[in-house]
């Protein structure tokens, strides 16, 4: 009788446990998008540009997945022309755009999107953004997020103001 209570439970818990890693793959989101996001998490120190004028202050991120590891959730700190931003993004898988796609706000009312699909480039987020100002100017873009190695990637935007071409890029390295 007790091999069988035995067999019972470590049955059940094989059943319960091969559901549960499977879950993310039922709900749609592919290993790729999966292994995206898990890159992200942990803590980042940046360097950014800003129309190629490296910016004197480090910038920090710190990254984590969100309860049941479908999305990861960014909080950032940086100083931008002078002010001292902080923002917070949560990533997560679109399954009808097949994307990557990050939301934002940030203490200077900004509002961002941007949309990554992960099959154009070689380890590599390449896609459009969107972002809002407090006084309603819009600027429109692209983006690329890209791994550089175990520890250590890229962030470049580029978009038009009034036909003139402007770029944002980050240097970011794990923080250990």
């Amino acid at each position: 009788m007790m091999r069988l209570c035995c067999a019972l439970i470590t049955g059940l818990h094989v059943v319960l446990f091969a559901g549960l890693a499977g879950a993310t793959e039922s709900l749609g989101i592919p290993q790729l998008a999966r292994d995206a996001m898990a890159y992200r998490v942990g803590n980042w120190e940046s360097v950014g540009f800003v129309d190629g004028v490296e910016q004197t202050d480090v910038g920090h991120e710190a990254t984590k997945w969100g309860p049941g590891k479908y999305c990861i959730t960014i909080t950032n700190t940086f100083v931008f022309n002078g002010v001292d931003i902080h923002a917070t993004g949560i990533v997560g898988w679109d399954p009808q755009r097949k994307q990557l796609v990050e939301h934002w706000y940030s203490s200077d009312g900004t509002y961002a999107t941007f949309c990554y699909s992960l099959d154009k480039k070689k380890n590599a987020w390449v896609g459009t953004f969107k972002r809002a100002f407090a006084d309603g100017t819009i600027h429109e873009g692209e983006s690329i997020v890209e791994t550089k190695g175990k520890d250590e990637w890229e962030w470049h935007s580029s978009y038009a103001v009034d036909g003139k071409a402007h770029t944002i890029r980050t240097k970011n390295r794990r923080v250990k």
